[in-house]
């Protein structure tokens, strides 16, 4: 399947059976032809799902196996609950340590639709102006060649960079609150003026989680803690400070010759708003149904933040504040025609979905802590629970 290496230790002899195989040399492990991925399922679906679990389980351990990932979680949600969640393979694979339905995972910028959320409540009471120039919450924050607001960074159409490395991220060690992360795009100039193009930012998320933080006078993370995730039960939901702490995956980059390397933590402090949140599938689910019923914003702020928004020109974007709509292809289709509300969310060692279909009432959410993509096993849950492999 995959070979682990490390270059600072051998390995411990293996507990169990014809797994993987201890090699000396370079602490690199192969797999037996007849390794099985081990699973823990969390939520145990009903009798009507038993065709698409089992469809959904073979998938996951072809995608483990294919793709050399260290392991996968998913959830599903229909009728406003978690109907089915399971997780395949290693939270850490030098410890043998199983994946289960409560580890957590790096939800990268799936973070952006929470921290539009937190924008949302500010909103809602009347605390943050969506259409006021960014320096009414930053008051230190320089001017530019043309003024740009909470709506235009929350779209990305406000001209600023998408980012400016991932070397620059680990040069700014840690952020004591949202405003230290903003140093950066301080300096810079933007790109174009601002409703004239789409440039996905997450450099633009770290001036919303500083306008977060400022309008409601206290940290962001104390904020979306208590008026998003809290409202939420979202309780496993935490910032990832690049400590692994004791429920967290251990993250997995893809190396040469079919290995796995362990990536080094990083403290996402700086990074929280558009990208910092560790959390497990079911979570994200019950995230995705709190938008849908309203627990977190009303219906109306819902829909604007669902609705695409346009540019100058009247060109849709496809993005709305902190989630894309669009229409993608999910089991029997033949073509992309089914409607979808979803971000996806990708940092070093870890990957994310959560996928919405408010016409069918289904949510899903897949997860791993390797590098490789996780939406198309998403969407093939999600066809599996909307048509059943077997018509029923």
């Amino acid at each position: 399947m995959f070979r682990l290496c490390s270059t600072t230790s051998a390995f411990r002899a293996l507990r169990t059976l014809s797994v993987l195989l201890l090699v000396l040399a370079g602490a690199c492990v192969d797999d037996s032809p007849l390794y099985e991925i081990p699973s823990v399922e969390g939520v145990s679906a009903g009798v009507e799902h038993a065709e698409a679990v089992d469809s959904a389980r073979a998938y996951a351990r072809r995608l483990i196996k294919n793709a050399y990932m260290a392991g996968a979680s998913i959830a599903v949600g229909k009728g406003g609950e978690v109907v089915w969640s399971e997780a395949f393979g290693w939270a850490d694979l030098s410890h043998q340590e199983q994946a289960t339905p409560a580890t957590l995972y790096p939800v990268g910028s799936i973070s952006k639709a929470m921290t539009a959320a937190a924008a949302g409540v500010l909103w809602e009471q009347g605390r943050l102006d969506l259409e006021a120039p960014i320096q009414t919450y930053l008051p230190d924050f320089p001017e530019k060649r043309w003024n740009f607001n909470l709506r235009q960074l929350m779209s990305h159409t406000a001209g600023v960079k998408r980012s400016y490395g991932f070397g620059r991220i680990l040069r700014q060690g840690e952020c004591g609150d949202a405003l230290s992360a903003t140093l950066a795009v301080g300096e810079d100039t933007l790109l174009y003026e601002p409703g004239t193009d789409f440039t996905y930012s997450n450099f633009g998320y770290r001036l919303v989680g500083a306008a977060v933080e400022s309008a409601a006078g206290e940290p962001f993370l104390d904020f979306i803690d208590r008026e998003v995730f809290d409202r939420v039960g979202m309780e496993a939901t935490v910032p990832d400070l690049g400590d692994e702490g004791s429920d967290e995956s251990t993250k997995y980059d893809r190396a040469a010759f079919r290995s796995l390397r362990r990536t080094a933590g990083v403290d996402m402090s700086c990074s929280m708003a558009p990208g910092g949140f560790l959390s497990t599938p079911e979570e994200l689910v019950r995230f995705g149904y709190a938008m849908r019923d309203h627990e977190v914003l009303d219906s109306a702020t819902v829909e604007m933040f669902w609705t695409p928004q346009r540019l100058v020109t009247g060109e849709s974007t496809g993005y709305g504040f902190g989630w894309y709509r669009e229409n993608i292809r999910v089991g029997n289709d033949e073509r992309p025609t089914t409607p979808s509300i979803q971000h996806g969310g990708s940092v070093v060692g870890g990957r994310a979905i959560l996928m919405i279909l408010p016409e069918h009432d289904i949510v899903v959410a897949a997860m791993t802590n390797s590098g490789n993509s996780v939406d198309g096993f998403a969407s093939a849950v999600a066809g599996w629970f909307r048509d059943p492999p077997g018509g029923g």
